[in-house]
């Protein structure tokens, strides 16, 4: 049995990301609050400087939430280990997954979710990049848990292969999305129209700029996804 040992960085990417939502809720809450009353302009420039610190101090939030992680990989398994945390220990073997996806959040991480079945799922986000020599990036590893499934998948027949499901961009739900918002922009624009307004609200502008970005991620995505399947 060929066993490779990894050593790579993960992210508690969502925990990170609620945390931080939950702070800026409650800055926002107390700028609210005090927003109508000039007695509290000094408090308003305290909430400011909050509601901007987490930007400043982004790097050290990640590594705040980053721990090592050691992967193990057989011709038949996957064992997941996080240090610092040596309750959290994941043995999957490859004959019980059902179904998996990739997905590239954005330049900094990137997910891998593996599903046991519809109630069940085991998800890790990795540092996209290097941490250090020893370590492996999160895209190389991503692409070598991918290549073990792939060479699992050689030798089953077709309906017992792992399945690699596409990220919500590349899928058919991100599509009717897109379309549903283009759909309503195009509606926005002929209310325009019809209505004569001499000046384009900022609002239109904004909607086109997400709908193009949506469009690019799809793209890329849907390239992505074919390439890996």
């Amino acid at each position: 049995m060929n066993t490779i040992i990894y050593q790579s960085s993960i992210i508690y990417r969502k925990k990170l990301f609620f945390q931080v939502l939950i702070y800026l809720i409650v800055v926002l809450f107390l700028i609210f609050i005090t927003i109508y009353n000039f007695k509290y302009q000094a408090l308003q420039l305290l909430c400011l400087i909050l509601f901007i610190l987490p930007l400043v101090l982004i790097k050290k939030l990640i590594k705040y939430f980053t721990f090592e992680i050691e992967i193990i990989t057989t011709d038949k398994s996957l064992s997941f280990s996080i240090k610092e945390r040596h309750k959290d220990f994941t043995d999957i073997q490859l004959s019980e997954i059902k179904q998996y996806k990739i997905l590239f959040v954005n330049r900094r991480f990137a997910d891998i979710i593996i599903y046991w079945d519809k109630n069940r799922k085991s998800e890790y986000s990795f540092l996209r990049e290097k941490v250090d020599d020893n370590k492996i990036s999160g895209n190389d590893l991503i692409e070598k848990i991918h290549c073990i499934i792939l060479k699992h998948n050689s030798i089953l027949d077709v309906n017992d292969k792992i399945e690699l499901l596409p990220s919500f961009y590349a899928s058919n739900f991100g599509v009717y999305t897109i379309l549903f918002m283009i759909i309503l922009f195009i509606i926005a624009v002929i209310l325009h129209i019809i209505y004569s307004i001499k000046t384009l609200p900022f609002t239109l502008f904004f909607s086109a700029a997400i709908i193009i970005q949506l469009m690019l991620r799809r793209k890329t995505d849907l390239e992505f996804y074919k390439k890996m399947k």
